[in-house]
């Protein structure tokens, strides 16, 4: 049902308990609860709720609707409520408040009691969750029958909502061949809830970065971004920003990479978003080289931790103190890294083989990284930083190659950064405007650029204000701050970066020179050859 009914209904639900008319009330609520397609729409229904008296709770059918409002919009006081008064019908409520206590074992027993009465659906989810928790051999097939039931008797986003957890639990455990065909399935039925799809984006991404699929990571984390930016996904935001950068860093992509981390940084809304966007940004600049500033970088994240004495972030001022040669820093940094992250151990465990290698112990080396899991991405970057450690295990990694930036104006006007094309306009400003500097060798003047291209304005003043938002709007597109240098005199590519010749139509076809835009320079370009 679109939006528009559920707020029919929940504007008629209010009136109905303000009336006292409970029966009708009850109706609205059920259908109200099944119309829901997320979080943001569960929680306002929680606080219409909130009008409902104590008494109602003594009906079983009330009860079992404000149990599901309580579940959707994860508000366990009133669950518990519910529950508690009609403790055998409502045992998947009490499953599920189980599960949230990590009672995993009791939640067991909850949800097998509820496989066939009211909330279900609930019930198969813990079930599964609670064995998958407890390590119980069959906790794949529990999912599975979980999704079934959830297909055949739920919401298609309660159905998601199983698959989805079901692959984060695949990812877990290392299956990411398997996840990654379940996160499809799960995102096909979570559309109309923008949160949770850009999060199974999200997850999706983790899935191919893990198997080293990067094209398909970054593809996946530039849905979760798509998703996130709607009004209702919005904090999901640094969460989608900061997969993006993991995916550009991977692929050397390193000043894409730091600009996906700023923004993740930008829109995270709590001190751990801020400290792992931090973490990076600062992770991305030892890989560039910029130990320094990777340094500064991981002290800031240091300010943002509730107890910086011990931290994991520790691990990467330890890798970075090593690289630098600092080794009385990198011991001391060590010794204060907090190593249950299963990754941060890892990283320190190549420091303190590095250090070992560093000081001329060579075998002690050897024998600290045959302990790292050389399969992971992290392991495949850190390779980079120390290939010598890692020639040790015969386990060698090209270096970072810089970008290469490729623009065809055969047609409309296209750009592709490492072969994987942008999300650039063609008949925009932005783009003549890119497809103009390759043109010139990769600079030109503000002055020549306002003479060549159909720049909007009245006057001078504006026509540079429109100017300099195509600039923004340029670097926006190619994915990184300085892509385009501009002092107010002279507008430059980033020299950094390779740029390939433009690409242009053969004279025979000069008409096609950056079709759909009517700039002075596109039609002096295309009559030279008419």
């Amino acid at each position: 049902m679109p939006v528009r009914a559920f707020e029919i209904l929940c504007t008629h639900l209010q009136h109905l308990l303000e009336a006292e008319a409970w029966e009708p009330a009850l109706l609205h609520l059920r259908q109200a609860r099944q119309t829901l397609t997320g979080r943001e729409e569960a929680t306002r229904l929680y606080h219409i709720c909130k009008a409902v008296p104590e008494a109602a709770l003594e009906r079983v059918e009330w009860a079992e609707e404000l149990a599901w409002v309580a579940y959707r919009a994860d508000a366990a006081e009133l669950a518990e409520r519910a529950a508690a008064r009609h403790p055998d019908e409502l045992a998947a409520f009490a499953a599920w408040l189980l599960v949230q206590r990590e009672a995993y074992a009791e939640a067991l027993v909850q949800a097998e009691r509820a496989l066939q009465g009211r909330g279900a659906a609930v019930a198969w989810r813990m079930r599964a969750m609670a064995r998958c928790r407890l390590g119980l051999p069959d906790w794949r097939e529990a999912y599975l029958e979980a999704a079934q039931h959830m297909q055949r008797h739920a919401t298609e986003r309660d159905h998601g909502l199983c698959l989805l957890e079901y692959g984060a639990q695949l990812t877990y455990a290392g299956d990411n061949f398997a996840a990654r065909s379940v996160y499809a399935e799960a995102i096909s039925l979570l559309r109309a809830d923008p949160y949770m799809l850009a999060y199974a984006y999200y997850n999706l991404g983790i899935a191919c970065l893990r198997l080293y699929e990067l094209h398909s990571a970054a593809s996946a984390f530039e849905h979760a971004l798509v998703e996130a930016q709607r009004p209702k996904g919005q904090s999901m935001l640094s969460l989608a920003w900061r997969g993006l950068g993991s995916a550009r860093r991977a692929r050397g992509e390193f000043p894409r990479a730091l600009h996906a981390y700023e923004e993740s940084l930008r829109s995270a809304t709590s001190a751990h978003g801020r400290i792992v966007a931090l973490r990076g940004i600062g992770h991305t600049q030892r890989m560039a080289g910029q130990l320094d500033a990777a340094l500064l970088t991981f002290y800031e994240a240091l300010r943002e931790a509730r107890h910086p004495e011990q931290h994991s972030v520790y691990a990467d001022i330890a890798a970075a103190k090593t690289q630098i040669g600092d080794r009385a820093g990198a011991l001391e940094a060590a010794g204060r890294t907090d190593t249950r992250d299963h990754e941060d151990a890892q990283r320190l465990r190549i420091v303190q083989a590095e250090l070992q290698r560093q000081a001329g112990n060579v075998a002690e080396a050897a024998e600290l990284l045959q302990g790292v899991d050389l399969t992971r991405l992290w392991a495949f970057e850190e390779a980079r930083a120390f290939p010598a450690l890692f020639a040790l295990r015969d386990y060698a990694v090209p270096p970072a190659e810089p970008m290469r930036v490729r623009v065809s104006a055969d047609g409309a006007i296209r750009a592709w950064v490492n072969d994987v094309p942008v999300s650039l306009r063609p008949a925009a400003l932005e783009a003549s405007l890119l497809a103009l500097l390759l043109w010139h060798g990769g600079s030109v003047s503000v002055e020549r650029a306002l003479d060549a291209l159909d720049v909007p304005g009245s006057n001078e003043r504006l026509r540079k204000q429109a100017l300099s938002r195509a600039v923004v709007a340029l670097r926006r597109a190619l994915g990184w701050k300085t892509a385009v240098h501009a002092d107010g005199q002279l507008l430059t590519l980033d020299p950094g970066v390779i740029w390939s010749a433009l690409e242009v139509p053969t004279p025979q076809r000069a008409q096609d020179f950056c079709a759909g835009r009517f700039d002075r320079w596109v039609t002096e370009w295309a009559e030279v050859y008419l």
